[in-house]
């Protein structure tokens, strides 16, 4: 349960990929989605349930619950899968079936606070299993909560017949957006905790010769929040090739477009979806050494940097736009470590869990 969006983040993606393995699996899907007008669709096989809400978040999401609950109380499943809505659990106990949250960050709203951090807690230990996105994730989340409920990883994955390498598709949206030689390439939002300021500065100081750098996302700390920023004008002063929030439909094309991928995430990377997705493209990555990027790029496919370090990222920048052989090496080492992250094997695993505890 969650809201269905063609620009959103892992989390939407997750929801999507994750229902349509299981429906081509043979299981029935039902997805809630937080929508303006009630409706009822299919969608890759699954059924998408639109529930009408009036209200903004935080309290669009409580409204969106209540709402589902009578539909759900006169069709009930076998097994309700929440995707980052804690919210879930206190309304989950009218229906009177397992419960699982994917976790994708291990903070709320107001969880620092006592009163916050009891609430939350006391909602976390009506989940019949949590399931963070990586075992950095775990991590955080045990030492910011305990073990409130039974915790197990659960990956984020990659669609790799949508993600995969197709130099075609590549060159012609090279020619369609004017773009030549050696492009490095950012999907995801532009903030500070992706660390978008220091890879400006990088390129600003070490732009290798030759190269171009594209950016793609919405600017802001969550999808959907609209925020003032200088960083369009900054940009352009750079010559960034600057996108905007990209559909999900597109992205494929993206990524076979550049030569590398980067991902300088400061703080508080739980997985790098972005980072699997591009990989599975056959391109290699440039991340920092921090989180669930150490499990979502491996050795041979990325070169990893300290986070905020500005000398490391933009050498190693430079020295992969340099090294046509070693991109080319890095590109098929990508390829195969994606292949471990397939959602048929998520849905394998997660059909495992919802056996468990049902």
């Amino acid at each position: 349960m969650s809201a269905l969006h063609d620009r959103g983040g892992a989390t939407e993606r997750r929801m999507i990929e994750l229902a349509a393995a299981q429906a081509a699996a043979g299981h029935e899907v039902r997805v809630m989605s937080a929508e303006s007008a009630f409706s009822v669709r299919r969608h890759r096989g699954f059924a998408v349930q639109g529930v009408r809400v009036r209200t903004r978040p935080p309290i669009r999401a409580y409204e969106m619950l209540v709402a589902a609950r009578r539909y759900l109380r006169a069709d009930p499943p076998d097994v309700l899968h929440f995707h980052s809505a804690h919210e879930g659990a206190r309304f989950a106990r009218f229906v009177h079936v397992p419960t699982l949250l994917s976790v994708d960050y291990f903070r709320y709203r107001g969880s620092n606070t006592l009163l916050g951090h009891r609430y939350y807690e006391g909602s976390l230990r009506r989940f019949d299993r949590l399931l963070p996105v990586s075992e950095s994730c775990a991590t955080e989340f045990r030492q910011f909560w305990g073990d409130p409920a039974p915790i197990e990883v659960l990956y984020n994955g990659v669609n790799a017949d949508q993600f995969r390498p197709d130099p075609e598709s590549g060159q012609h949206l090279r020619v369609e957006l004017g773009l030549e030689g050696v492009i490095v390439l950012y999907v995801g939002r532009l903030c500070g905790q992706k660390g978008t300021e220091i890879l400006l500065d990088v390129w600003e100081q070490y732009r290798p010769s030759g190269a171009t750098l594209v950016v793609a996302g919405p600017i802001g700390q969550f999808f959907g929040a609209v925020q003032p920023s200088k960083l369009p004008e900054r940009m352009n002063a750079l010559g960034v090739h600057y996108l905007g929030a990209v559909e999900d439909q597109h992205l494929a094309h993206l990524y076979n477009a550049c030569d590398v991928f980067v991902m300088p995430t400061v703080h508080d990377e739980m997985f790098g979806m972005a980072a699997l997705e591009a990989q599975a493209c056959g391109k290699p990555v440039v991340a920092s050494r921090l989180g669930g990027l150490l499990e979502a790029v491996s050795d041979g496919s990325g070169l990893f940097v300290a986070p905020g370090d500005r000398r490391a990222l933009g050498e190693g920048l430079v020295e992969l736009v340099g090294d046509a052989d070693r991109r080319a090496e890095m590109g098929l080492a990508a390829r195969q470590h994606a292949l471990g992250f397939t959602w048929d094997r998520i849905a394998t695993k997660v059909q495992s869990i919802y056996e468990a505890i049902a």
